[in-house]
């Protein structure tokens, strides 16, 4: 395990009390955590096969599976549960030596029934557990499009189960498929159950996150990681930008639950604080940070670990530039906590006061500079999206699951394809009509990893650049033309210069040939004003 951390100001002003952000991130190797000899895995895939699921979702689930089953090895256990209004077992604890004899089973569940969740999920648990936890990593995978509506159903008691599943080492993820699942008992489910949660808004997107789910637990380098900040003295904590952080003691210590550190894949915790700096230069001390986890990238249980560092910074002349990777993840950070914020203020009513708390991240955002970083122009795009549906009463329920969804990914997972999903867009109708391209760009927006992108065509722009335009008017499949393109300042990204309009008609694009060389890099193409 490897602890860095940065502030948003790498040099504070000598003498000085400032509030500024700190980033801690907590990394493991993949290759390491994807080694021979690590710990075997103890999988059970719980599939609703309810009527609802009836068609191309259940095939699109069914198929998923059988993928994850592919990416175990045959020293990994795996079950796999299906229910309605019943409970089935159809492959029960074996180990993975015929991947093909398990997928085959899979592909054979047909729809029935109603939908106990609960009773699926609990029996995938006991599938899981059968496998002792010092021999194997116990995962239960819970599939459904629906709610829970047979045997036990309050979501306060089911997360509560799934805390003391956890507990016993045998954690939980959840998939939520379409728009008719509970996302508050998933969500919930997941995060007591120090699991992962997904939002599967179309049946396409089944496999991609299936994949997902399996190269995290396949490459899990530690569990239950536990971090406890313990300010120095002239540092008090404001706020941290994570709900999972709880206050511990009377020294203004803070306690995180961060839970599964996966290779390849950095965990972070951020923190806003206020500094006494001292008046002489120099390097001082900020916190003690102790952390704990288990290390799974090893075929035997060491049991806990412990480490400690301290976090330092430097006092001086306060005119260094901040690391930029801290400053995007931060920012991701923090409107992660905007949208989660927003969802809890909507579900009490007050849906302008939500849509303010979204307009103000946006406004801070573009004060820091930020949105001139494509990653977080988009989301500050997403913020005020969301801002205008709930000022306008029409944040529905698939607005909300994605936004939920949203704020989980974002405060949860690092991997860019997770980040920014779920969202549908709008509607391109409200937009002027074009006949023709003409002396315009055309544009076309497209689903990749379930995101709506946008994408330049023409001589003159580089493909792989991405466009921004509001989320309001993207939709799958329009051709739109702009007026020009410009680059951001930090060519990540066009940005939309005059008029847009949606192609009345979209012609048949050829491959083109960009001016820019392929050899040169995105980034590069655009800050070198690669534009109209």
């Amino acid at each position: 395990m490897e602890l860095s951390y940065g502030l948003t100001r790498p040099v504070l002003p000598a003498g000085e009390t400032v509030t500024v952000d700190l980033l801690l991130t907590f990394h493991t190797d993949y290759a390491a955590a994807r080694r021979p000899d690590r710990r075997p895995l103890s999988v059970s895939i719980v599939i609703d096969r309810s009527g609802s699921m009836s068609g191309r979702p259940l095939k699109q689930a069914t198929e998923a599976a059988g993928l994850l089953v592919r990416q175990l090895s045959p020293s990994d256990t795996v079950s796999v549960v299906v229910y309605d209004s019943r409970v089935d077992t159809i492959v029960a604890p074996t180990r993975v030596t015929d991947p093909e004899a398990i997928v085959k089973k899979v592909n054979g569940v047909r729809p029935a029934g109603a939908t106990a969740l609960h009773g699926g999920w609990l029996r995938g648990c006991e599938h899981a557990a059968e496998v002792p936890s010092d021999e194997a990593v116990r995962r239960v995978l819970l599939l459904t499009d629906g709610q829970a509506n047979v045997g036990v159903t309050a979501t306060p008691e089911i997360v509560a189960q799934a805390a003391k599943q956890a507990e016993q080492a045998v954690v939980t993820s959840t998939l939520g498929f379409g728009l008719g699942f509970n996302e508050d008992l998933l969500i919930g489910m997941a995060e007591a159950g120090r699991g992962n949660f997904y939002y599967i808004e179309s049946p396409d997107e089944a496999t991609q996150l299936f994949l997902i789910e399996g190269e995290s637990i396949t490459a899990i380098g530690a569990q239950d990681l536990t971090v406890t900040l313990r300010p120095r003295r002239g540092v008090t904590i404001e706020e941290a930008i994570d709900a999972r952080a709880l206050k511990t003691g009377k020294d203004g210590s803070l306690r995180v639950p961060v839970g599964d550190v996966y290779g390849g894949e950095d965990r972070h915790v951020a923190l806003t604080v206020t500094v006494q700096v001292p008046e002489a230069g120099g390097d001082f001390e900020l916190f003690d940070v102790a952390y704990t986890y288990d290390p799974v990238a090893t075929a035997s249980r060491r049991g806990e670990v412990s480490e400690t560092a301290v976090v330092r910074a430097t006092a001086g002349r306060a005119d260094a530039r901040p690391d930029p990777n801290v400053m995007r993840t931060v920012s991701r950070l923090r409107v992660a906590l905007a949208k989660e914020r927003a969802v809890t203020r909507s579900d009490a009513g007050e849906h302008d006061v939500a849509a303010e708390l979204l307009r103000h991240e946006a406004a801070q955002q573009r004060t820091r500079g930020m949105d001139e970083e494509y990653e977080i122009a988009e989301e500050v795009s997403q913020l005020e999206h969301f801002a205008d549906l709930m000022a306008n009463k029409r944040f529905d329920y698939g607005a909300r699951k994605a936004l939920r969804d949203q704020s989980y990914q974002g405060r949860s997972r690092s991997r860019a394809d997770l980040t920014a999903r779920g969202a549908g867009g709008g509607s391109a109708k409200s937009l002027d009509e074009a006949s023709e391209v003409g002396s315009g760009v055309l544009l076309t927006c497209e689903r990749e990893a379930g995101k709506l992108r946008v994408k330049a065509h023409g001589e003159r722009v580089d493909g792989a650049v991405p466009v921004l335009i509001p989320r309001a008017v993207r939709e799958e499949g329009v051709a739109y033309v702009a007026d020009a393109l410009e680059p951001s300042a930090h060519g990540t990204f066009y940005r939309v210069k005059g008029a847009l309009r949606r192609l009345a008609k979209a012609p048949r694009r050829r491959a083109s040939r960009r001016a820019c060389s392929s050899t040169r890099s995105s980034r590069a193409a655009a800050s070198r004003g690669c534009r109209c």
